[in-house]
């Protein structure tokens, strides 16, 4: 299956060029099965914009946010966790990154990476394809005729009846992984049902 990095993070608000990174949840996932997991809290920025309301929904506040490393050390923790496991001088040795709503996370990332002074970014690390969630919610929907009120998380947790401790990245993130795996096997048992009656 290969080497896929599923990232979560938590913001100070909604767009990664005026706002910042927080904290981010990493699962390193080889072959389907869970190698690392890990969280690295970053300290705001420089001038970044912190939304109340975006505090509000990570349960931090300003004094605790302010008392994370800073960012280029919580960067250097990262790449050096990604370099376990992947040689970025390789360009057929990458992960394939994956969320829900993933490139709201890649673009947090991507920010942080340049604040960091790292100009090649997670782009050396990753290949250019990441796996949203959310792609794969779509076809389970158009397959299985659902509605639902939402596409939220936590609405399709429920669903599928996945612990989750939402805006708790780690829990955000175990849970995604897991809701990923149970939709692709409910799909490809889908699949193999209609083969099978196309065949009979």
């Amino acid at each position: 299956m290969g080497k896929i990095i599923w990232i979560d993070t938590e913001t100070t608000g909604l767009y990664s060029n005026r706002n910042a990174i927080i904290e981010l949840a990493v699962i390193i996932d080889i072959n389907g099965s869970i190698a690392s997991e890990f969280t690295i809290q970053f300290k705001p920025h420089d001038g970044a914009k912190i939304e109340p309301r975006a505090l509000e929904i990570n349960g931090r506040t300003e004094e605790e946010i302010d008392s994370f490393p800073e960012l280029q050390f919580g960067i250097i923790k990262f790449k050096q966790k990604m370099k376990s496991y992947v040689n970025k001088f390789d360009p057929k040795d990458k992960f394939i990154a994956a969320g829900y709503n993933i490139l709201f996370d890649l673009g947090f990332i991507r920010e942080a990476f340049t604040r960091a002074g790292d100009k090649f970014g997670i782009g050396s690390w990753c290949f250019n394809c990441p796996i949203d969630v959310w792609s794969s919610i779509g076809r389970y929907m158009v397959m299985n005729e659902l509605q639902l009120p939402n596409f939220k998380l936590e609405t399709m947790c429920n669903h599928f009846k996945i612990e989750l401790n939402a805006h708790n990245p780690m829990s955000d993130i175990t849970a995604t992984r897991e809701l990923f795996y149970r939709i692709e096997e409910e799909l490809s048992n889908g699949r193999r049902h209609d083969l099978a009656a196309q065949n009979g």
